[in-house]
């Protein structure tokens, strides 16, 4: 199932945008890249209905502790019962339908800071929090009682602004992510929420494409193209643009682009960097170059996403 991009809503948290800051530190994002709310809160006043959407730049995690639901990641439907876990990074297009019943905690949490962070204490963390995932809890206690430790400590630095509340909330936001990766080691492929059309790709295309976002993601500063990527990757340019077309919904440059374009957006949001300074950053040979596409992908200059209220 593809969804028409033109349809897809783009969201921080959900319905509302994020109001800038000109430049933010990592502590920062604590209090202006992180949100904890529990599923009420805002599904109700959508009659428990989230169409499809998007978030550019944050991940979410839901815990459903009561009630059931339907989610949609990437045209594939699920169906859960509570207890279960849902983690969706960013860019990846989903939408729930609640039971009325339904509650439980949503942490929304800008990811690019969270990969920044897993790259220095758990670098393998990094694949857990690139793969959508939907994991049915209930079987081992224990486990589940850490969880809820960690969510409830969570919401405690969430809520009391107390002395180094920012520093102990990320490291509880990494801890998470560790128990998380800690579920996922033992699900079954049943339980991966794939790309459209990805659960009937042969391994070997799925390798080729997932080597692919690998190297966009260790080379997108470098200005490599299509052609350079898939020479890496043994195959040819056409061949790439289609297996990632066939993927991921996306073509070959499609998937370049939207990796400069989220590192941009990231700069522009959370540093003080100068657009030019951005611009050499991101392999671009000069600042007005660097509008164009952005531009050309945000329907706006880097200095609009930059001063943006909504």
């Amino acid at each position: 199932m593809n969804l028409p991009t033109t349809r897809i809503k783009h969201y921080e948290l959900y319905g509302e945008r994020e109001t800038e800051s000109a430049s933010r530190t990592v502590l920062d994002a604590w209090t202006n890249s992180f949100h904890f709310e529990f599923i009420p809160e805002r599904s109700k006043h959508y009659n428990w209905e989230i169409e499809p959407h998007v978030h550019d730049s944050f991940l979410q995690i839901m815990v459903l502790n009561q009630g059931h639901a339907e989610v949609m990641i990437n045209g594939n439907k699920t169906q859960l019962q509570s207890p279960s876990l849902i983690f969706i990074p960013a860019q990846n297009v989903h939408s729930f339908h609640l039971s009325s019943d339904v509650d439980g905690p949503v942490i929304t949490v800008a990811q690019q800071p969270m990969e920044s962070m897993a790259k220095i204490v758990m670098p393998e963390l990094g694949q857990v929090m690139r793969q959508p995932w939907v994991i049915p809890l209930g079987t081992d206690a224990k486990a589940d009682a850490a969880l809820q430790s960690l969510l409830d400590a969570i919401e405690h630095e969430w809520r009391v602004h107390s002395y180094g509340h920012a520093a102990a909330g990320l490291s509880l936001l990494a801890a998470l992510l560790v128990h998380i990766g800690r579920y996922t080691q033992s699900l079954t492929p049943k339980n991966l929420v794939q790309t459209p059309k990805s659960r009937h790709a042969p391994a070997r295309q799925a390798q080729v494409v997932e080597k692919f976002r690998g190297l966009v993601n260790e080379k997108f500063k470098t200005n490599l193209g299509v052609d350079a990527y898939a020479k890496r990757l043994g195959v040819s340019a056409g061949q790439l643009t289609r297996l990632t077309k066939n993927l991921l919904g996306q073509t070959a440059l499609e998937v370049i682009h939207a990796r400069i374009l989220f590192e941009a957006e990231r700069d522009l949001t959370y540093t003080s960097k100068s657009i030019k300074q951005i611009a050499a950053n991101l392999g671009f040979e000069d600042e007005a170059y660097f509008s164009r596409f952005f531009r050309k992908q945000k329907n706006q200059t880097p200095s609009e996403f930059r001063t943006r209220d909504f």
